[in-house]
């Protein structure tokens, strides 16, 4: 808080009263009405938790965007189960969010909160920004759970398409194992077990439009392998500490001379479901696969090669 005005009288700060978050001004009381002013300023600072209410992903950088669907995500954790009821939109009634500066961005351009689960309660919510309707500069974002009188913040920056730093990036080594051969496949008559090829797709889920494209990270990391292949399997990948990167995998076969031709042609091989199966994929690291068949990945120490063990479903 910058200051207050009192009917173009400025207040005085009572030092004595002030804490660190609440900051007590006084004046002198007229026999008149008393029109208050209180202006503001963005302190830099983010409120990262309140009563086990927590951000499980804000970025602090994003970037305008002219496509009218580009949307920048934001998800919350409730710490617990939380009773959600929804309007008639399908947005969370007792969450509201906001933002400090307007002409950054104006809260026609936050979405309503969505719960995450199906059931009347929910442990978190998500909620998007129009990419197209926000303009650079900085801004607060207030979350608040109304109903448990909860809030977090998060100072945000909107930077010129292009410029948006990510954050650390690492530089992580992933080693492919196949734990099948075409024998676990359903494969036509016409199909050379010699030329089926497993693409291993890694995506990151928290990547943000407008990232700097010479920061060296990527949203997406593929790389292709023959199943005939016995040799090592291994593939480099950039990693942004904090992200949240799924793995998924599928099956091809190659109609010309892969070994030759620098540009194999591909064509999917349907009827047959791969997946990376849950294990601890080296010290520190690991893969998970939940209920809806995805599967997480996890480092948290580089020095080790990340292993993906791969399986017919």
């Amino acid at each position: 808080m910058t200051f207050v005005t009192g009917s173009g009288v400025t207040c005085e700060k009572d030092e004595a009263a002030s804490t660190s978050t609440d900051v007590v001004f006084t004046f002198t009381m007229p026999d008149k009405d008393v029109e208050l002013t209180v202006e503001t300023i963005d302190s830099g600072v983010s409120v990262d938790e309140d009563n086990r209410m927590t951000w499980v992903f804000a970025p602090p950088q994003i970037a305008p965007s002219e496509s009218s669907d580009a949307r920048e995500t934001f998800e919350v954790d409730f710490g617990g189960d939380f009773l959600a009821n929804n309007d008639s939109d399908g947005n969370l009634l007792n969450v509201k969010i906001s933002s400090t500066n307007q002409s950054v961005i104006p809260d026609g351009a936050i979405d309503g909160a969505k719960r995450i689960g199906d059931s009347a309660y929910t442990q978190g919510a998500t909620f998007t920004i129009d990419l197209s309707k926000i303009s650079t500069g900085a801004t607060t974002l207030i979350f608040e759970d109304t109903y448990n009188n909860r809030t977090i913040t998060k100072y945000l920056q909107v930077v010129e398409t292009g410029t948006v730093n990510p954050g650390n990036i690492i530089h992580a080594y992933l080693k492919v194992k196949f734990d099948f051969d075409e024998r676990d496949l359903s494969l036509s008559e016409n199909t050379d077990p010699a030329k089926l090829v497993v693409l291993v797709s890694v995506s990151d889920h928290d990547w943000i439009d407008g990232t700097d494209p010479d920061c060296g990270a990527s949203e997406y990391t593929r790389a292709r392998f023959q199943l005939s292949d016995t040799g090592s399997k291994t593939f480099a990948m950039p990693y942004i500490e904090g992200h949240r990167y799924s793995v998924s995998v599928s099956l091809y076969t190659y109609t010309n001379n892969y070994e030759t031709d620098m540009n194999p042609e591909f064509s999917p091989v349907y009827g047959n479901t791969l997946r990376v199966r849950t294990n601890l994929a080296g010290v520190g690291n690991s893969v998970k696969e939940d209920d809806n068949g995805t599967s997480w990945l996890t480092i948290t120490n580089t020095q080790s090669t990340v292993t993906l063990t791969v399986y017919a479903a």
